[in-house]
């Protein structure tokens, strides 16, 4: 049962919703999905069951200023590494300390920085596999 009033601190994705509402009401789902029910998150009010997740967000521009270039970040707990517009460096927040992302501290934490890099161009190599047409 979800308690009433319950607040989840985790960070859930819009397509996390559907799936939450799938796993509440016991409906079986056969088609791929990229969301993940939240449902036991619900359930749970202890923060050390939390999950923490990989949070990827692309944008990709366009114009001749761009060449088509993207922006990317990644959320990874407390942290968040980001290419806000093409052709800029990466900045890395603790979001735990500075949620409104006013110290860019990539300088300070060059092994979080590597750590966070490295996830998201496996990402971004990953997602440039996927077959998202049919031919």
């Amino acid at each position: 049962m979800i308690e009433k009033g319950r607040i989840s601190e985790s960070n859930w994705l819009s397509m996390d919703l559907f799936q939450t509402i799938l796993d509440i009401t016991g409906v079986q789902q056969n088609a791929l999905s990229v969301g993940k029910s939240m449902l036991n998150e619900l359930k749970n009010s202890s923060p050390d069951t939390m999950e923490i997740r990989e949070m990827y967000f692309t944008r990709r521009e366009g114009g001749a200023n761009y060449n088509g270039d993207c922006s990317y970040a990644l959320r990874f707990g407390d942290w968040k590494l980001i290419r806000n517009y093409p052709g800029l460096p990466m900045e890395l927040y603790n979001l735990k300390v500075d949620p409104f992302e006013k110290m860019n501290v990539i300088k300070e934490y060059p092994k979080i920085f590597a750590d966070l890099n490295k996830r998201l161009m496996r990402h971004i190599q990953h997602a440039g596999k996927m077959p998202w047409q049919k031919p």
